[in-house]
């Protein structure tokens, strides 16, 4: 790997693609400028496969990381770790979905309803307020959500629920459902994806091997229904038909969790079953700079087959780790 690198606690017979590793990062940067280009300060939302031309959208969450040293930035950011923490149900600690949600394919807001997703994005305000305040009740307000995440969104096999509706007085579930996915009691891939980085980010913060545990739970049904021959998984993983499209963005995002353990010496030591899978996945991931395959929002026929934005950002910042070989606070 050379002397300016460090290990990436993969096996050996991984650590052989440093210039792969490069060239994949320089072509998604490539694509960035070249979107400044086609679309100027709009904001992108996906793109089509074949043009490369990108619908934008007025309906974003523009996040700017603390890592650029901008005290304005990072105490924008700790405001709105306070706000989000404030919202958690009180009876139970789980993270609704909130009353600001906008979305182009769906509609929907309320402080009852929680998504599997809320397990990692949502909690990234909560690693973040940790660890810049020092304040007990990020880390703690974080760990009821994802003890309710366990209890309630993983099933027996591994597997997850897309959304469940709280009585809020009693935090018991009310209804599960799905928007996106094939059906409630299907398993929407990208939820899955969202559930391992979470668990993925939860050891990371804390070093604990429970999370650690449920993130190879999940990952273990993942792997168990994509095999060995494409660690892409299809949309929803119980649409078996021989059309059904994959979700490469699901996939970025597990491989940016995974990165950011892989550049961790003590963390990667202990989740060396999770990052033997790591050099397939990114490999699969890094042709050409656009991360094509991308399903937004099968049941509603939005885009089953292009480039999402955010599963280029996510595979921009799993190569950004690679080639720098740590991670930003």
């Amino acid at each position: 790997m050379g002397a300016d690198r460090p290990s990436l606690g993969l096996p050996a017979r991984a650590l052989t693609l440093p210039e792969r590793w490069a060239e994949g990062h320089r072509r998604p940067v490539a694509r960035v400028v070249e979107n400044r280009g086609l679309i100027g300060e709009a904001w992108p939302y996906h793109a089509d496969p074949l043009k490369g031309r990108w619908e934008t959208t007025g309906e974003c969450l523009r996040i700017a990381l603390a890592a650029t040293g901008d005290s304005a930035l990072r105490t924008l950011a700790l405001a709105a770790a306070w706000a989000m923490r404030a919202m958690a149900i009180p009876s139970n600690g789980a993270m609704p979905i909130g009353t600001e949600v906008h979305l182009k394919s769906t509609t929907l807001a309320s402080r009852a309803i929680v998504a599997v997703n809320n397990v990692y994005p949502n909690l990234m305000l909560d690693w973040f307020g940790c660890w810049t305040t020092g304040d007990p009740a990020f880390r703690h307000g974080a760990e009821r959500h994802l003890a309710v995440t366990e209890r309630d969104f993983i099933r027996p096999d591994g597997s997850t629920i897309e959304f469940i509706e709280y009585d809020t007085a009693t935090g018991v579930p009310k209804r599960h459902f799905t928007l996106v996915g094939r059906s409630d009691d299907s398993t929407w891939s990208r939820g899955q994806a969202w559930a391992i980085a979470g668990y993925l980010r939860a050891f990371e913060e804390t070093g604990e091997t429970r999370w650690l545990g449920l993130a190879e739970r999940l990952a273990a049904y993942w792997w168990g229904r994509t095999g060995d021959s494409d660690p892409v998984p299809p949309w929803d993983f119980d649409d078996g038909g021989s059309d059904a499209p994959r979700d490469t963005s699901a996939a970025a995002i597990v491989a940016e969790a995974l990165a950011r353990l892989a550049v961790q010496p003590d963390r990667a030591a202990r989740a060396t079953r999770m990052l033997g899978r790591f050099p397939a996945l990114i490999a699969r991931l890094t042709p050409d700079g656009r991360l094509l395959q991308g399903c937004f929002n099968r049941p509603r026929r939005v885009t089953g087959n292009a480039e999402l934005i955010w599963g280029d950002a996510y595979l921009l910042m799993a190569l950004e780790l690679l080639r720098t070989g740590r991670v930003f606070r």
